[in-house]
């Protein structure tokens, strides 16, 4: 993620609303209690409303992200601990033996440790996020570049909404449908009775394109378009790093950028926006790959349609042609 690509993701961050927070406040005063009697929990929940944009603020969902790094500025002895501890830390939270996690255990909330950068070696089963391992010491010269801020703060975004996705409602897929068979590329998909399939593979090859398949489901809730290729590279997905695979889609360009599971496979789903000449788009493409193939999925249905959807698809041995 570039500077300017971060500003303009920022410009999408709408304001606190005023109107959920005040109902937000109104239900406070009308509940049988001293005004302002819960202190800070009143104004807390307050403000959970203003940002989730409701009254009714729901926390049934819910996680803790502990972000670690070290600091370089500790060489100064302006610390009582060094980078030993934050290692230790770590440790334990990944072993769940720190007070955050039996807090967060009796909440029935999960905890999730990231490593952003701490010194040394990464820590087994921590999410490893590191900018660097560690920041310089800002005694000396800037702790971090600017471009690694941008990462960092790319990072932040790309951690919440991965959370999000994990914690909040279950997508649950449609019932009934039709199961559409493409078996040929490992996969079916089910799609709702009214849906239809178009075939584009040799208007993709006439255009250039080198999709083993290219087509598209459609009905009353709009187009899925979808797109096989070969997987040359032979790599998986699943061998990459969250965070390398978050930072090269956002630093081309994509945002809402986060990492989803379907039929037992991560998809990296993000969107884009397109120009097209009576104006632009917005585009939500859902991908992954294994060793053989790489599936494309592109939409313009809300998340709210095309989730439970591709919440259908099953992977299975690709057939083989007789």
């Amino acid at each position: 993620m570039t500077e300017n690509e971060l500003k303009t993701l920022l410009k999408t961050v709408t304001p606190p609303n005023k109107a959920a927070r005040a109902a937000a406040h109104a239900h406070w005063a009308a509940l049988a209690k001293p005004l302002g009697g819960l202190g800070r929990l009143e104004t807390m929940v307050e403000d959970a409303a203003a940002l989730m944009g409701t009254e009714t603020p729901d926390f049934a969902n819910r996680a803790v992200l502990v972000l670690c790094a070290d600091n370089g500025v500790v060489a100064q002895g302006v610390s009582q601990t060094d980078a030993s501890v934050t290692r230790a830390v770590l440790q334990n939270l990944a072993a769940r033996r720190t007070s955050v996690c039996q807090m967060a255990a009796a909440a029935h909330c999960d905890v999730v440790p990231v490593d952003m950068g701490i010194a040394g070696a990464p820590v087994p089963g921590v999410l490893d996020c590191r900018i660097a391992p560690g920041t310089r010491d800002f005694t000396c010269g800037p702790a971090m570049t600017r471009a690694q801020a941008v990462q960092a703060i790319g990072c932040g975004i790309a951690l919440g909404l991965n959370a999000y996705d994990r914690h909040s409602e279950r997508i649950t897929p449609i019932s009934g449908g039709q199961t559409v068979d493409f078996s040929a590329y490992g996969f079916t998909l089910t799609v709702p009775d009214d849906f239809s399939l178009n075939d584009y593979t040799t208007n993709n090859a006439a255009e250039g394109g080198n999709a083993l398949f290219a087509g598209c489901v459609y009905g009353s809730l709009g187009e899925l378009y979808l797109f096989c290729y070969a997987n040359e590279s032979g790599d998986s997905l699943r061998q990459h790093r969250e965070q390398d695979v978050v930072t090269y889609y956002m630093n081309a360009g994509a945002t809402d950028v986060r990492l989803r599971t379907f039929g037992g496979r991560r998809f990296i789903c993000y969107r884009a926006t397109v120009d097209r000449e009576d104006g632009e788009e917005t585009w939500d493409t859902y991908e992954t790959w294994d060793g053989d193939i790489q599936l494309t999925f592109e939409t313009r249905m809300s998340p709210g349609d095309v989730l439970p959807i591709l919440a259908t698809i099953t992977f299975t041995p690709i057939a083989q042609e007789n």
